[in-house]
């Protein structure tokens, strides 16, 4: 038993010793992301262009370079370099608990997040003199490098926005006013079939729309009727209903119901009947005719005695493979098909001569296709909302076809043109295939979807 207790004690200590030296090196990452920061202004600065035509474009350059050397998306990029920057350049005490192992990045990031909104402008618009906000992150740097090392990350965020307000040089209800001009509402891909609809909102808003669907998921009866929440809202009163026991997953899952019954403005049975889609049939057309069961439908036996699909699944654009049941509801509902096929008998002219600049409807349909999001590697902005870019430019005698197309998005875009990152189609790749080289000489490649 004392032995087992001995190697208890010792995985534990050793799991704490591995944690703190991870710290150590986020330390170090840190400082290191910061001299990348230096040695792109430097640069710049000596060699006009070496770079990027301006501060901010090298900026750019330098989180598109780490974005893709360390294969992380360039919002993280931006994070980390905004996070080292900070913690570097203004919070000493934090970044020092942190290179000591005492509070873990994530701490070290609140911390730098809390300090950012205290450039926040007044209602006039104008912001803390420069000089005054570095002495106020200062001060808050002093009491955030204690609060990280007592209090437990999962309940920091709230001591450090309590501190970060008694700091704050504009009141409390100027910086709600501006904030809430941040709200949105975003879309996120999950697995199987499924998606994250988040919601940012002022917290009073929010807290009441949770309260609401709670209320009224606790007073849907369990007679078996279909029930109006519209109708089960006005009539609930707390106290004369008796409300049926739901564990808390129930309640989740009436939530969610409840929030797409009201957005969509159906009930749970016809939440597809307003929905046009314009269906792009990607697959063999006997998955939209299929009848057996949507899952496992395997057809005959392949390599290594593994079954093999019988076709490609149905994708819905921007998300990925959906069941084929919601396919053929979806294709039911459909005003118009597009037949797309790497054959020469579809009619769409995916090549076209050097007397047209612009591509033609076709050509876009399918290249949305094929690339899916904007072709800089490791970016996620959806194609539909990227520019069409010749890859050669029209000026240089670059053709409008698939070959010398690729969507970029606004910022690189912008990238290609006025920084020392380079693009270029990869010698004897497949359609679409893209070289870019960074100005450090790196080069990476991204392939379409």
């Amino acid at each position: 038993m004392e032995a087992a207790f001995a190697r208890l004690d010792a995985a534990v200590s050793r799991a704490v010793e591995i944690r703190r030296e991870i710290a150590r090196l986020e330390a170090a990452f840190a400082v290191e992301v910061d001299a990348a920061l230096l040695a792109a202004a430097e640069l710049r600065d000596r060699e006009p262009g070496a770079i990027a035509d301006s501060e901010e474009l090298a900026q750019r350059a330098v989180r598109a370079e780490l974005a893709c050397a360390l294969r992380v998306s360039e919002r993280q990029a931006e994070r980390w370099i905004a996070e080292s920057r900070t913690l570097v350049r203004e919070l000493p005490d934090t970044l020092e608990a942190l290179s000591a192992g005492l509070v873990s990045r994530r701490a070290a990031g609140l911390v730098a997040e809390a300090s950012w909104s205290l450039a926040a402008a007044d209602a006039d618009g104008v912001l803390l003199p420069e000089h005054e906000r570095r002495t106020r992150a200062r001060e808050l740097d002093a009491l955030a490098a204690d609060l990280a090392r007592r209090v437990p990350e999962h309940r920091l965020r709230g001591r450090l926005v309590a501190a970060r307000d008694r700091l704050h040089a504009v009141p409390a209800v100027e910086r709600h006013r501006a904030a809430a001009e941040g709200r949105f509402v975003s879309v996120t891909a999950g697995a199987d079939g499924m998606a994250w609809l988040t919601a940012f909102l002022p917290a009073v808003e929010a807290y009441a729309i949770h309260e609401r669907l709670t209320r009224i998921a606790m007073a849907i009866r369990t007679d078996g009727a279909e029930t109006d929440p519209a109708v089960v809202a006005d009539e609930y009163v707390p106290g004369l209903d008796e409300p049926i026991e739901l564990d808390e997953s129930s309640l989740d899952r009436m939530r969610a119901d409840l929030v797409a019954d009201s957005l969509l403005g159906l009930s749970r049975f016809r939440r597809f009947d307003t929905i046009r889609p314009t269906v792009v049939v990607t697959v063999p057309a006997l998955t939209l005719l299929e009848r057996e069961p949507d899952h496992h439908a395997m057809g005959e036996v392949g390599e290594h005695g593994m079954p093999v699909p019988r076709g490609a699944p149905p994708t819905l654009e921007g998300y990925g493979p959906i069941d084929p049941a919601t396919a053929r509801r979806l294709a039911a509902e459909a005003t118009g098909f597009h037949r797309l096929l790497t054959d020469p008998h579809t009619g769409a002219r995916l090549d076209l001569s050097r007397t047209t600049y612009r591509p033609s409807a076709e050509l876009r349909l399918w290249l949305r296709l094929r690339d899916e999001t904007c072709r800089f590697p490791g970016c996620g902005r959806r194609a539909e909302h990227c520019d069409l870019d010749h890859t050669v430019a029209w000026e240089d005698g670059g053709a409008t076809s698939s070959a010398n197309l690729a969507h970029l998005c606004r910022g690189h875009h912008t990238l290609k043109h006025h920084s020392a990152w380079r693009i270029a189609r990869v010698p004897g790749g497949s359609d679409g295939e893209l070289r870019w080289t960074s100005p450090m000489g790196r080069e990476y490649v991204s392939r379409p979807a």
